[in-house]
């Protein structure tokens, strides 16, 4: 198996991936120390929704959270991929052709609900964005 790095590059409205073969390993020492006491149980999720001042059942809690991934599944081969995913944020984004193989591409948010891809060759496939 060949090993790879990835390095990852963010500016405010793209994302680029850039993936290199492993050259070197670099030894990385790592040291554990003994665990301090048990601290105070934490607010749940809900919890801190209702401090922030919202008001509505665990239930409502959950709808206004809404899902975090989506999956776009682009039918016509292009190499630009527009997606919106109605999200409400900026994800994470990876790429694979029809035959699973993973695909980099430019990405630019247009906004926190639609992006775009863009590819150097024409394909169609799915776009896994959370």
């Amino acid at each position: 198996m060949n090993e790879i790095n990835v390095v990852i590059q963010q500016s405010p409205n793209k994302i680029d991936v850039v993936m290199q073969p492993l050259v070197s390993r670099i030894p990385i020492e790592l040291s554990m120390t003994k665990p301090g006491p048990k601290g105070e149980p934490g607010l749940s999720a809900y919890e801190v929704w209702i401090e922030d001042g919202n008001v509505g059942s665990a239930t409502d809690y959950l709808t206004s959270v809404g899902s975090s991934t989506f999956i776009h599944d682009q039918i016509a081969s292009s190499n630009t991929w527009v997606i919106s995913h109605g999200l409400g944020k900026y994800p994470s984004v990876s790429i694979v052709d029809t035959g699973n193989t993973v695909i980099i591409g430019d990405v630019v948010y247009l906004s926190t609900n639609e992006l775009q891809v863009s590819f150097t060759a024409i394909f169609s496939g799915k776009a896994y964005l959370n």
